[in-house]
């Protein structure tokens, strides 16, 4: 009986061992793709990525890689439904020959959308704003926004703030990049701000052979403040990548900004960064870096600096409908020469315990031993319910800063190809170094119209906890986070 047993497992090993000698690779011979829309072949490729000639060692690991493909689509949020099968044509010389095909519908992705809130710090808050998220089929961006925003709670005209942009984003193939910004900002409470603005930045991949990669992005950013005149930047970015593996790559960053004002010079930052990847090791995605910095402002040549870096970030959000499940999050940390250091994140998790509910969480931090403006305005941006801190802050040094957002969804209506809607209470949390505390409390409704699944509109009502004067009502479009 031993025997007998002993015979059948030295058997199903050969049999195991002959049968992967011969399985059969699969190799991917190309992509079908059928577009019902104005989404172009040419974005759909772009993203599920030009791989002809793609391996697999089974089956199980073509499907995953498809499915991947398939998801990666569906998160855009532009596309109505996607389908992804495969077919297999003959084999040869152990390949076996797979094509690809897509079915997709996409959904209408314009949207012009007015937006108003108020808030007790500032007052009323006016806005019209206009996307196109596939604009004309590249899964770029076309946006137009025109604001009017009251200063200090004064309902004057001439007290309140009107800001105005158009911008363009736009992906050609696989090379190029280009994102323009034309802006106008009239500032009601301070003249001397008041500036119209053009951003122009055109990138393009110059080179790319094996594991070496050379991309060249050209800037031109002119401000004509309304009293002071012209200030022009024209600015070239290039960037020289080498990877040597899939753990450690060498990258060189070269900034030249062209400064014509009153102070016309040339300013240079040029960066030389080694990176190793330690997700081999410890199973997260780790990067180590160590940065060299050089400055020149003109003709003065800064000191250079030695940065210390860790970077550890990853992505794993599904859609499930108008649910998201997994988790994202970017952590940063750095010490360098001078002893300045910095330690920020931004740590989202998502949960669907069931098929009518989602709850969802984020916390953003931020310590640095330095300090720059926008700290305000990022603490305040992740907080409902009190949309402008400044009266509470009063423009001191803020070294740390931490908000918590804690947010309950779950559906409430259905109409049948036309709208599903959402109601969700929420609670914010936020801390600002030395002692500011704050706390808020609201109800979110969001709408999301059938043929725009990447627009859903917003209804927002926040409560401060912590000064009871202080309320924002808000109605806008998006997602909070």
């Amino acid at each position: 009986m031993r025997i007998g047993k002993r015979f059948t497992l030295i058997l199903s090993l050969l049999l195991l061992c002959f049968f992967n000698l011969f399985a059969a690779t699969y190799r991917i011979e190309g992509y079908d793709i059928d577009i019902v829309g104005r989404t172009k072949e040419s974005a759909v490729r772009r993203l599920v990525g030009n791989d002809e000639g793609a391996e697999f060692q089974s089956m199980e690991e073509l499907q995953k890689a498809i499915d991947a493909k398939r998801q990666k689509l569906l998160d855009l949020r532009i596309l109505k439904s996607v389908e992804a099968s495969w077919t297999e044509g003959m084999e040869h010389d152990g390949y076996v020959p797979v094509r690809i095909h897509f079915s997709i519908v996409g959904a209408f992705s314009f949207i012009a959308f007015p937006s108003a809130a108020y808030d007790s710090n500032y007052g009323f808050f006016a806005q019209f704003y206009v996307e196109d998220q596939n604009f004309i089929g590249t899964t770029g961006k076309l946006k137009f926004s025109i604001s009017l925003k009251e200063n200090d709670n004064v309902h004057e005209l001439k007290h309140s703030s009107l800001t105005s942009y158009i911008e363009i984003q736009l992906p050609f193939g696989e090379s190029w990049n280009l994102r323009s910004r034309l802006g106008l900002d009239l500032n009601g409470k301070d003249n001397e701000k008041s500036m119209v603005f053009i951003d122009l930045d055109l990138g393009k991949k110059l080179f790319e052979s094996g594991s070496f990669t050379n991309t060249l992005t050209f800037m031109v950013n002119p401000q004509s403040k309304m009293r002071t005149g012209l200030r022009k930047v024209l600015g070239l970015i290039e960037v020289a990548d080498l990877a040597f593996n899939d753990s450690f790559s060498i990258n060189l960053r070269n900034v030249t900004a062209l400064t014509e004002d009153s102070k016309a010079r040339t300013d240079t930052q040029t960066t030389l960064t080694g990176s190793y990847n330690l997700k081999k090791l410890t199973g997260l995605n780790l990067t180590t870096a160590l940065m060299l910095e050089e400055n020149t402002w003109g003709s003065t040549l800064g000191s250079p600096s030695l940065y210390l870096k860790l970077i550890s970030k990853d992505y794993r959000i599904r859609w499930h409908g108008d649910f998201r499940s997994g988790y994202n999050y970017y952590l940063e940390a750095y010490i360098n020469t001078k002893l300045d250091t910095l330690f920020k994140g931004d740590i989202r998790l998502f949960s669907t315990p069931l098929d009518w509910l989602e709850l969802s969480t984020r916390l953003v931090f931020r310590h640095d031993t330095t300090y720059v403006d926008y700290k305000i305005n990022e603490f305040t941006g992740h907080m409902r319910g009190i949309m402008d801190d400044n009266a509470l802050i009063h423009n001191q040094k803020i070294h740390d800063i931490a908000v918590l957002n804690l947010d309950t969804k779950f559906h409430v209506l259905t109409i049948p190809k036309l709208i599903r809607g959402y109601l969700g209470p929420f609670v914010d949390l936020g801390y600002v170094a030395p002692d500011h505390f704050l706390a808020t409390v609201g109800l979110e409704m969001v709408l999301i119209l059938d043929e725009w699944p990447g627009s859903p509109g917003r209804i927002s009502i926040g409560k401060s906890l912590t000064d009871l004067d202080e309320y924002e009502v808000t109605i806008y479009a998006y997602f909070f986070y």
